[in-house]
């Protein structure tokens, strides 16, 4: 299980704090009702909940994340219970709070039925609960997957997709709720990440993010970096001619001919990897990394 304590995730939870206004626009009112955000990590779903008049109470596994919080509810001048725990076992009595909230955390519960399970425990009767989670389609998902897939590679296993093909699915999603008692339905909403480029956040996330952290010890430096150029080779998606899938269906949905489609693309294909390169050469640079020489770098049939 990933130490969420280790890197800095203060960098991602910040560029996706507006999602926890969602989240807790979700269960309002919350006024005066007693909350419960759940893998509350620096705090960001707690801190709007307290803001709108909750009795708010944040939960998660990391006591470091925990110190963060409680330094934010500090400086907003907000009342906020902090507590360290496990989300499979929550240490509350049944039925203590009128809503539960989770702004991404709840989804990395190794068992997803018996934190599922624990949500409907300690909800009151006329209770109700939140949660974000990533769907099982877009640029996370196949991120994921390649990192799942480097793993599972080192260490001779198949790759554990089971909590995205669970968290990431509506159907499922509300499946696994029904069983314990919870009816949910599923909005969709989308987000993109921001940097300067696709390197500078692969970077980001590679030196910072506790999940990218986790694998290290795992890939070793070589299957590392190699993981890290395969999260940063996204850029065929945009390539002409072929444009992984994305052209064939621009054709399909506009009718516009696919060599106007590519043609169109050549512009801003060049000027991300212009920008890939420029970044890679800077921090080449800035590193002190000379260049491969001709009679030992790698054949075409090798690369």
């Amino acid at each position: 299980m990933a130490d969420w304590g280790a890197g800095s995730y203060e960098f991602l939870a910040a560029e996706i704090e507006p999602i926890a206004s969602l989240v807790i626009d979700a269960v309002e009112p919350v006024e005066d009702l007693r909350l419960l955000d759940l893998a509350c990590g620096t705090g960001n779903a707690t801190l709007v909940a307290a803001q709108r008049g909750a009795r708010a109470v944040g939960l998660d596994g990391a006591a470091r994340l925990l110190d963060v919080a409680e330094i934010r509810a500090g400086a907003a001048g907000l009342n906020i219970d902090w507590m360290e725990g496990d989300l499979h076992e929550l240490p509350f009595p049944g039925e203590s709070f009128d809503v539960v909230t989770s702004v991404f955390g709840v989804i990395f519960a190794g068992e997803p039925g018996k934190a599922a399970g624990e949500i409907g425990r300690v909800l009151s009767h006329s209770g109700r609960f939140a949660i974000s989670a990533w769907t099982n389609v877009g640029a996370l998902s196949e991120i994921s997957s390649i990192w799942q897939n480097a793993v599972g590679e080192k260490l001779g296993i198949e790759p554990d997709t089971s909590l995205m093909e669970v968290w990431g699915d509506p159907g499922r999603v509300t499946e696994l709720f029904a069983e314990h008692g919870l009816a949910a339905h599923c909005d969709e909403h989308s987000f993109s990440f921001t940097g300067s480029s696709p390197d500078a956040v692969v970077d980001q996330w590679r030196d910072s993010h506790p999940l990218w952290l986790g694998t290290k010890p795992i890939l070793g430096d070589d299957g590392y970096a190699a993981a890290v150029e395969a999260t940063a080779s996204t850029g065929g998606a945009i390539l002409p001619p072929v444009m992984g899938s994305a052209a064939f269906l621009m054709v399909d949905f506009t009718g516009i001919p696919y060599a106007t489609i590519i043609t169109a693309a050549i512009v801003p294909a060049v000027l991300y990897y212009l920008v890939v390169f420029t970044a890679v050469h800077l921090k080449a640079h800035r590193l002190g990394l000379a260049p491969t020489l001709v009679e030992g770098a790698p054949t075409l049939v090798q690369v």
